[in-house]
């Protein structure tokens, strides 16, 4: 584990010499999953005023689901580069991330589904008898909890990058669990992230196969706000379901020879019992005063919907940000979340930095932002460092006004996980970088992600301590320009 830390953050360099697939290689993975045989369920047309509904019924999930993780617009134009955009970036819009929901009786009489975004429906897997399999393997009571659980397909990303599709599936997938947690939490539908569970049960639950596609997370969902998001841990019943024959289309024609030190990393993450109380994986910094509550309705909606990365070459424009308004998009990383990791109310060990280039009202410089406030590491132009650390071709840092860094601690997922310290550091960093990026989109601004950067050079910019503490995300933040590329909606 702490060899794939390294070969995807410090040697990194290393990696990428080891080459590429192209976009030629034959039997590469579709854009989505789609089940031919199964009953399917149209789901309507999400609106805003769905979210202020009570419950969960159809509308509502389609709303949840739709701006959680679905396709939200085509992009066509001279300048377009990749045609399907989903509300959460994704590299090269691969989108290897799926969706499965569990309902206990409120969807065609409950059940076990798949969620297809490319056609906005439910596909039935199984019926009600899922529920039971799904809490042995949380060793949770679900009582009348429903759940999202997401899974990454590998080859959809793995036919490029190879093994660094890791890191990518993990942190694409970081970004989903945090949309669907803010839209569900928007909803006043209290969600919960579980990370710990039985990986092989979920697989034999979803019918998944081996080294195909892997599930990585499992967001509970309460139907009423007087109950915790988190169900409480119980005695696994070792309900064994009959395995589930279903084919799908989409997952390409996989080549696991290309890939096995992926594939040996999520084996070796794979838990064989249930995750138990919170381990305590903990911040040492408080969450904001004023933690942010998430808009609703309209605003949210817009919010999500407006996310976008820019075009594939973004050349920033020229005007500043405003320093209250970058102070208000990074409040949106100070919300604590309900998950099986630590106890309510604390924060992820994550560090959060802000390089400020071109902002009113905030000297140029490198700061760190702690619960609420940004404290000055570095004052001075800032623009070249950033630019000369990042090997990105496409993207002009020097005219970015502000670069986001994320850096975990890995360290004490480490410690406290061992070999799932990887998938789970990525998956959480990623949640924050969700919130994150709404919350740009609500100013207007795009919200680059790119891994393209030094990452020695990054925590000697940020001013890091040691490599137990690595800088997971990069995101250039600045408005975007006009240009020969248009996009139409979707949902």
């Amino acid at each position: 584990m702490t060899t794939l830390f390294h070969r995807t953050l410090d040697g990194m360099g290393e990696l990428v010499a080891e080459g590429h697939g192209d976009e030629s290689v034959p039997g590469r993975a579709g854009a989505g999953k789609v089940y031919r045989d199964r009953p399917r369920i149209q789901l309507p047309r999400p609106g805003g005023a769905d979210l202020g509904e009570p419950g969960l019924n159809l509308r509502r999930l389609s709303a949840l689901l739709g701006y959680g993780c679905g396709l939200s617009n085509l992009e066509v134009g001279p300048s377009s580069g990749w045609p399907y955009h989903r509300t959460v970036a994704s590299a090269r819009c691969l989108y290897p991330t799926e969706v499965y929901y569990y309902d206990p009786s409120t969807v065609d009489g409950g059940g076990l589904f798949h969620y297809d975004p490319l056609h906005h429906a439910l596909v039935r897997l199984r019926g009600p008898e899922a529920g039971p399999a799904l809490a042995a393997l949380l060793g949770r009571d679900l009582a009348d909890r429903a759940a999202l659980i997401i899974t990454s397909v590998f080859w959809r990303t793995a036919y490029r990058y190879r093994t660094y599709a890791y890191r990518l599936c993990g942190q694409e997938a970081g970004l989903v669990v945090g949309n669907l947690v803010a839209v569900a939490e928007a909803m006043g539908v209290p969600a919960a992230v579980c990370y710990r569970f039985v990986d092989a049960d979920a697989a034999h639950l979803l019918g998944l196969a081996g080294g195909e596609e892997s599930p990585f997370a499992v967001v509970t969902l309460a139907r009423s706000d007087h109950v915790d998001a988190l169900p409480a841990p119980s005695v696994p019943s070792g309900v064994k379901l009959p395995a589930l024959v279903a084919r799908a289309d989409g997952l390409g024609t996989p080549r696991p020879e290309e890939y096995p030190e992926l594939l040996a990393t999520d084996r070796d993450s794979a838990q064989a019992a249930p995750g138990g109380e919170p381990v305590e994986i903990v911040s040492d910094d408080p969450a904001g005063p004023n933690a942010p509550v998430w808009p609703g309705g309209a605003d949210l909606v817009a919010s999500v919907l407006a996310r976008e990365s820019g075009p594939p070459t973004l050349l920033p424009a020229l005007d500043p940000l405003d320093g209250g308004d970058l102070r208000a998009v990074l409040a949106a990383l100070d919300r604590p979340y309900r998950t099986d990791l630590r106890s309510p109310g604390r924060m992820p060990p994550v560090h959060r930095h802000v390089v400020a280039i071109r902002v009113d009202g905030l000297a140029p410089g490198v700061y760190r932002w702690d619960g609420g406030d940004l404290s000055l590491v570095e004052a001075g132009p800032m623009g070249a460092r950033v630019h000369a650390i990042t090997n990105s071709l496409n993207l002009n840092y020097r005219l970015a006004p502000a670069v986001v860094y994320l850096s975990a601690d890995t360290g004490r997922y480490l410690h406290a996980l061992g070999s799932r310290a990887y998938r789970i550091s990525h998956l959480e960093t990623g949640a924050l970088v969700a919130w994150l990026s709404v919350a740009a989109a609500a100013h207007g601004w795009v919200a680059r992600i790119s891994n393209g950067y030094d990452v020695a050079a990054a925590r000697d910019l940020l001013r890091i301590p040691g490599p137990g503490v690595s800088p997971l995300f990069q995101v250039l933040m600045a408005r975007p320009r006009s240009g020969a590329r248009y996009r139409v909606a979707v949902i």
